[in-house]
């Protein structure tokens, strides 16, 4: 179990009372984790997870400060800060934290505000006010720095770079990350987005100036374009230093002034969320399966995003393009059933992290094949975090960004709220109500296309609607026929590959269910693709692959036991 991972569950177990979550009487955030080197001598960290809890005499008596320190090895018991020296509570009402720091804020029913700052890599309980005066609307911490709002103005403390904020920009919603700031900027009737940039150690994304993207694809030829979406086109480039990218642009604003449709309104304002959250949300994650964000640029009116370039495109494109004719060849991760379930684990692994250690979660909300890429050693890695969503869980619908390197899928395929149609969790539809089981969901479209070779809506000849591949394959999973839903330009699994592809069948047809308590997490998705795998390769090494007595390795009931959540 990674620290991340302990750390919420530290808070889950030793913070009595009970953590108390962000809601409406608690706009601000209410619980944060903080990086804290052991010494000058070892610099190794800690991370102290800090939230809000009553105090002894319940909520009416104000909230206090309570942090628990978590290592690999140990944990402490937890370690309660208050103003002053005296113990008593304060009324606290919003605590951020990032490398070496804690903040608190206090209050937000009235003016003045008080803000304070520990120095968590020295001793003692010692803290500073660096703020007092109008109530923050927002407030944000990470890296070295925390900003907040001051009405719409934009107040930064403890900036390595400075307070670089414009001053006569209005903001509405703030960000801040490993090394930037990212600001939501009121003007002229519309929102509009700015991203400041540190340029300190800490940076974990580059700010490419416009002018080195424009030489880089030749001033966005169509030459070196390779994909379009919603959000805009992708292009494959080079940088002066030999790194190959991918540059995903977001289409120009209409400046048709008042006769500009609602629609190209709506769609800028949904373009530069998704730029937002994809900015914020990559910049914060590191796993093998997630696709690497290298920067962005915002010069001049642009929303353009630098990542990693996958030569291999996508997995819609290797399973439903490339390899659409019966003659044509399937691509190395295609080419047997094993190397299909490798595959899945991998980018199961990917969304895992997401639900599970990423601090706070991360919800992706538009799994699909077309945005699950392949890197130069077929490696998949889950992509197009423009509708994704931290653990604030709400109904609003918005639109996504493209696919991925490569674009979108079909038409039928394209993003219609928060989600795509076919891959899209029929209870949040239907409910509005978004949880990780949405993600469960759509991975099982995927496992029923990576079984099937089956687009997840499927137009056949002759027929005169085209169906679901979860109507067409799930009743053939629960009748024990899964080798009637099998990808007809493979060759028949061998008994021992049966016993695999079946395994992982039920469980796509688990990941599918209409209620989202009865689909198992995407821990328990990995648990049993490892399961899977791990079966194959007995095989291929010569193993029995059976249990003791002759029972089956794998069994329906391995793949039954999800929990509600």
């Amino acid at each position: 179990m990674s620290p991340p991972h302990l750390l919420l569950l530290l808070l889950a177990l030793l913070l009595s009372p009970p953590l108390l979550l962000a809601s409406s009487s608690f706009p601000l955030p209410t619980i944060a984790i903080a990086a804290v080197s052991n010494s000058s001598s070892n610099p190794s960290k800690q991370h102290l997870a800090c939230g809000l809890v009553p105090a002894a005499g319940g909520a009416a008596a104000g909230y206090r400060i309570s942090c628990a320190s978590v290592s690999n090895r140990s944990a402490a018991a937890p370690h309660v800060y208050a103003y002053g020296g005296d113990g008593t509570c304060s009324p606290y009402s919003a605590v951020v934290a990032g490398d070496g720091y804690l903040c608190s804020a206090a209050p937000t029913s009235s003016p003045p505000m008080s803000m304070r700052w520990w120095d968590l890599n020295e001793a003692g309980d010692g803290s500073k006010r660096v703020y007092r005066g109008r109530v923050l609307s927002a407030v944000s911490g990470g890296g070295e720095s925390v900003c907040g709002l001051v009405g719409e103005r934009m107040q930064c403390w403890r900036c390595p770079w400075g307070e670089g904020a414009p001053a006569r920009v209005g903001f509405s919603a703030v960000a801040v990350g490993g090394g930037f700031v990212c600001g939501l900027v009121v003007g002229s009737g519309e929102r509009r987005l700015s991203a400041l940039l540190s340029k300190g150690p800490n940076t974990t994304v580059e700010q490419f100036p416009l002018v080195a993207l424009r030489a880089a694809t030749d001033c966005f030829s169509p030459a070196k374009r390779i994909g379009s979406g919603s959000f805009g086109a992708v292009y494959r480039a080079s940088l002066p230093d030999g790194r190959e990218v991918a540059i995903k642009r977001a289409e120009r604003r209409d400046t048709g002034g008042p006769s500009s449709s609602s629609a190209a309104a709506a769609r800028r304002v949904d373009h530069e969320a998704a730029f937002v959250s994809e900015l914020a949300l990559l910049s914060r994650v590191n796993h093998k399966n997630l696709v690497r964000l290298l920067g962005f640029c915002a010069d001049g009116g642009e929303r353009i995003l630098v990542y990693e370039f996958m030569p291999n495109g996508t997995l819609h494109d290797h399973l439903h393009r490339r390899a659409a004719s019966a003659a044509a060849p399937l691509s190395p991760p295609l080419a047997s059933w094993p190397s299909r379930l490798r595959l899945a684990l991998g980018a199961a692994r990917g969304i895992e992290y997401m639900h599970t250690y990423a601090v706070p979660p991360i919800i992706h909300r538009d799994i699909k094949s077309s945005n699950i890429l392949l890197d130069s050693c077929w490696t998949a890695k889950v992509s197009d975090f423009g509708l994704s969503l931290l653990n604030t869980l709400d109904g609003d619908n918005a639109a996504a960004g493209d696919g991925g390197n490569a674009g979108d899928g079909d038409d039928e395929e394209r993003c219609v709220t928060a989600g795509t149609v076919g891959y899209m969790d029929p209870e949040y539809y239907r409910l509005q109500h978004l949880t990780d089981k949405s993600d469960v969901y759509s991975f099982g479209v995927v496992l029923l296309e990576l079984l099937s070779g089956c687009k997840a809506i499927q137009k056949y000849e002759g027929s005169g609607s085209p169906k679901n591949v979860v109507d067409m394959a799930v009743p053939h999973i629960e009748g024990d026929q899964v080798h009637r839903v099998l990808d007809a330009r493979l060759p028949l699994p061998t008994p021992w590959e049966m016993e695999a592809v079946a395994y992982v069948g039920y469980l796509a047809a688990d990941c599918v269910r209409l209620a989202g308590r009865d689909r198992p997490t995407m821990s328990e998705v990995v648990g049993v693709l490892e399961r899977a795998v791990a079966a194959c390769d007995e095989y291929e090494e010569g193993g029995a692959g059976a249990g003791a007595g002759g029972e089956p390795a794998l069994s329906r009931s391995c793949t039954d036991g999800s929990t509600a959540t």
